[in-house]
This record gives C-alpha cells, sequence and structure tokens, in this order.
C-alpha cells in the first residue's frame, strides 16, 4: 500500500471523528496533500512548534468540540 493511500484512510478516520464541517475537511485534506508532496520533494520543512501543538491539540479535541461532534451525529441519526 502506498503512503498516499495509507494517508488517505488516516484522514478519512479522523474526518469521521473529528471534522463534520465539510470546509475544516477540506482545509484538513489539503494540509495533508501539501504535507506528503513535500516530504517526497526531498527538500527540508519545518512544523508546527510543541507549544503551538498542544494549543491546536485543546482547539480540535477541546470539550466544546467533541460536544459539537456529539451534537451533530445526534442530528443526523435523529431520534429513536
Amino acid at each position: 500500500m502506498d503512503n498516499f493511500r495509507v494517508a488517505r484512510i488516516l484522514l478519512d478516520t479522523v474526518l469521521l471523528g473529528c471534522y463534520p464541517a465539510v470546509d475544516e475537511a477540506n482545509i484538513l485534506e489539503r494540509a495533508s496533500q501539501v504535507q506528503l508532496l513535500t516530504s517526497a520533494s526531498g527538500q527540508s520543512f519545518s512544523w508546527t512548534s510543541d507549544e503551538d501543538i498542544a494549543g491546536k491539540r485543546e482547539k480540535i479535541f477541546g470539550e466544546g468540540m467533541v460536544r459539537n461532534v456529539w451534537n451533530y451525529y445526534c442530528r443526523r441519526i435523529g431520534p429513536l
């Protein structure tokens, strides 16, 4: 299995769990494509610092986002 296919499977998994908004999913997919292309180019590049990662992790997986994802799927399923 090539790297792009593995990345796509991982991306789809993340999208299912964390990114119900289509715009956010498109941004994440494009960012993943750019990262894969950059890695394949052989050029050096930089990435987010550990401090920035902690803030981003809170924004993505914070209580409010988890609640929004839960509410989204509750609306999609509808009353039981």
